[in-house]
C-alpha cells in the first residue's frame, strides 16, 4: 500500500452568494506518488474537489520533522553527536535536491542539522533525510568551518 500522512486540516468561508457555507480543506502527503493531495469539501454544495500538488507546496509538518530526527538519532554514525549535551538536532527545512537526478527532486526530503545551542558556530552536520524512502541520503553537507547552509531549503511554517 501507499504511505500517506495528513499534514493539516482547515476550514474557511466558502465563496457562495449567501456566504454562510464553509469549505473544509485537507492536505495529505502521498510519499509514493510524490504529491500532496489537496481535498476540499464545500458544505453548501457537497462538492468535493481533489488537486494533486507538488511536495514543495506543503512545508514539512512537525511530525515529518520529528520522523527525520528520529531516523538521524537512530543512526550509529551520529551516536556521538546525539549524546553530546552541547549539540542539539534542529531543522525542519524541505530539501528539494540538487538537480533532476537527485532523488530529493522527486521524493520528499527534509534537512536537519546538529547545532550548538548558542548558534555561534556553523552547524556541525547538515543531514538530508528522504522521508519517501525512510533513509538518510546525505550524512554531512558541511565541508569545512566556513560552509554555508544549502540555499534550496524551505523553512517549516
Amino acid at each position: 500500500g501507499q504511505r500517506h500522512r495528513l499534514l493539516r486540516a482547515q476550514s474557511e468561508p466558502s465563496k457562495t452568494p449567501s456566504g454562510d457555507a464553509r469549505r473544509a480543506m485537507l492536505y495529505v502527503r502521498n510519499y509514493d506518488a510524490g504529491v500532496v493531495h489537496e481535498i476540499s469539501v464545500d458544505s453548501g454544495s457537497a462538492q468535493i474537489e481533489i488537486r494533486d500538488l507538488r511536495h514543495a507546496a506543503a512545508s514539512p509538518s512537525a511530525e515529518e520533522t520529528q520522523d527525520a530526527m528520529t531516523l538521524v538519532k537512530a543512526d550509529p554514525a551520529f551516536a556521538e553527536q546525539a549524546a553530546n549535551p552541547m549539540l542539539e538536532l534542529m531543522g525542519g527545512f524541505q530539501w528539494t535536491g540538487q538537480g533532476a537526478e537527485d532523488p530529493c527532486a522527486r521524493d520528499f526530503c527534509v534537512q536537519v542539522a546538529f547545532m550548538e545551542h548558542n548558534f555561534e558556530k556553523k552547524p556541525v552536520h547538515f543531514i538530508i533525510v528522504n522521508l519517501s524512502r525512510q533513509e538518510i541520503v546525505s550524512r554531512d553537507l558541511v565541508k569545512n568551518a566556513t560552509a554555508q547552509a544549502p540555499s534550496n531549503q524551505r523553512k517549516d511554517d
